[in-house]
């Protein structure tokens, strides 16, 4: 193959690796030899260099409780054109009232990657060490197979990803198995996802995707996505139990919503206080 504008300038690699220094549009030539002679054909503007364009500022929070899907930029990526992500109502939701939902157990497509590719991020516009938190849901249709759930970083426009999160197997399970459709209850344990993107912080244009890999398992739940503060100084919600009381997004900055369920609050009197990271005290409820 023949690369205008570039280096090297051919390759006979079956995939080729080619850099472009210089912004532009660059042609393409295949050539191809044999006993009876050499034949070629241009394809021409068929490679545009462009620089990436700066990502969202940090931080992001997203738990899909507006009625649009996918929402806050977030888009599908759905291969087949079968069963992928959706929004769901009907789970207890670790926070507020939506996830999203993947229904494996009746996905026979098996192997298939569904991803919900968060939008392009500025990690450099964090102060500190910026972080991907989300909670899931998960339970196997039958003990002998597992879905996989996945996190993939790219800091090259999405020519390569990093695998920075996986889980697969009893670590990745938070409800019983069973055969029939797995629902979030109150007795549900919602798993956390926290990891560092220290080593992708100098990124203005990062790209991340939560993945899901189909084994025929049952529905995987993502709620409550994070881009930003560790979860680890988030508000602690295990003030009586993971149902009564509920923050979104935690971590917060300026503005969260907290969720009381008076009916586990109603057999005494309740103090509500809230603190800062540094614990400052920053509001108090009686």
């Amino acid at each position: 193959m023949v690369f205008s504008g570039r280096n090297p300038a051919t390759s006979t690699a079956v995939n080729p690796t080619v850099t472009y220094s210089t912004v532009g549009t660059y042609n393409v030539s295949l050539v191809a030899t044999n006993i009876n002679g050499t034949d070629s054909v241009t394809f021409a503007n068929y490679i545009t260099v462009i620089i990436p364009p700066i990502g969202q500022a940090l931080p992001y929070a997203e738990g899909f409780e507006t009625s649009i899907f996918p929402p806050n930029g977030i888009t599908i990526d759905n291969p087949d054109g079968g069963i992928t992500w959706v929004r769901d109502t009907v789970a207890v939701q670790y926070g507020g009232f939506g996830s999203a939902r993947i229904n494996n157990l009746i996905n026979t497509n098996y192997g298939q990657a569904d991803a919900m590719i968060l939008p392009n991020f500025d990690l450099t516009s964090y102060t500190g060490t910026p972080y991907i938190s989300f909670r899931w849901a998960y339970a196997k249709s039958d003990v002998n197979y597992s879905d996989e759930l996945a996190v993939q970083i790219s800091t090259d426009c999405g020519v390569n990803f990093t695998q920075i999160f996986y889980r697969t197997g009893t670590a990745m399970t938070t409800g019983a198995t069973q055969t029939t459709p797995y629902i979030p209850d109150s007795n549900t344990v919602w798993k956390l996802c926290n990891v560092s993107l220290a080593s992708y912080a100098s990124s203005d244009h990062a790209i991340i995707k939560i993945i899901n890999v189909t084994d025929g398992g049952n529905s995987l739940y993502i709620d409550n996505i994070n881009i930003g503060a560790s979860a680890t100084v988030g508000v602690e919600e295990n003030l009586l139990d993971e149902n009564a009381v509920s923050v979104f997004p935690n971590p917060a900055n300026n503005q969260f919503q907290l969720t009381v369920n008076s009916n586990e609050l109603a057999t005494g009197k309740t103090e509500i206080t809230i603190y800062d990271v540094i614990g400052n005290s920053i509001h108090q409820e009686k």
